[in-house]
């Protein structure tokens, strides 16, 4: 039965997409529909919403524990079967980095599995601004490419001065791991602005 897979491979409050069940599972669309209501009416399992599931965890509510949104969102668009498919940008990113105290309205991800160049997404009260990959993105170069989406909008989200920012950007470089091979293997599908700012603010001479 397909609860016993999902119980191998899920945890309480782990986003169960229905899409990457069927294919991890190999159940047909129509059994697994089926199983997944049974086990939705049994209390086993929550529906999130449209093709969204998960093992409800212990909470004293009554209704259960409840799935974050943002979870959803990594599983959707960023990590999905164990590899990166995504990653957070704009002003999300930068309040990640630290070179911001704002924090955004709207979460900024950029996914491969972005349908459109540019859409917004609602998901139980958190707004997502869903952007299209400029290269398919994977578990070895997503840092460099969320880098250099980053360096795009840098200063204009920076709280810092312009010495401290390009600071941590270089420390950031170094705790990372970036390499200049990396960079020079993306940089043409970004705007002629992020290689001037790699250039004049010396960022090339710290890459590994």
């Amino acid at each position: 039965m397909i609860w016993d897979y999902i119980a191998a491979n899920y945890e309480e409050n782990q986003p169960i997409l229905a899409a990457q069940l069927r294919k991890a599972s190999g159940v047909p669309s129509n059994n697994l529909r089926q199983n997944l209501k049974f086990l939705t009416d049994k209390g086993k399992l929550k529906r999130f919403d449209n093709g969204v599931y998960y093992i409800p965890g212990r909470s004293r509510l009554k209704s259960g524990a409840a799935l974050s949104p943002s979870r959803v969102a990594e599983a959707k668009y960023i990590m999905q079967d164990g590899c990166v498919c995504g990653y957070y940008a704009g002003l999300k990113f930068a309040n990640m980095l630290g070179i911001t105290t704002q924090v955004p309205n709207v979460v900024e991800i950029v996914s491969n599995n972005a349908s459109a160049k540019l859409r917004t997404v609602e998901m139980r009260g958190i707004r997502i601004l869903l952007r299209k990959t400029r290269a398919v993105i994977t578990s070895e170069n997503y840092l460099a490419l969320q880098f250099l989406d980053m360096l795009n909008t840098a200063e204009a989200y920076s709280e810092l001065s312009e010495d401290r920012l390009y600071s941590l950007l270089k420390e950031y470089i170094k705790k990372t791991g970036i390499t200049s091979g990396m960079i020079s293997n993306y940089i043409g599908a970004f705007p002629d602005r992020v290689a001037r700012i790699l250039i004049e603010k010396r960022l090339f001479n710290v890459f590994a």
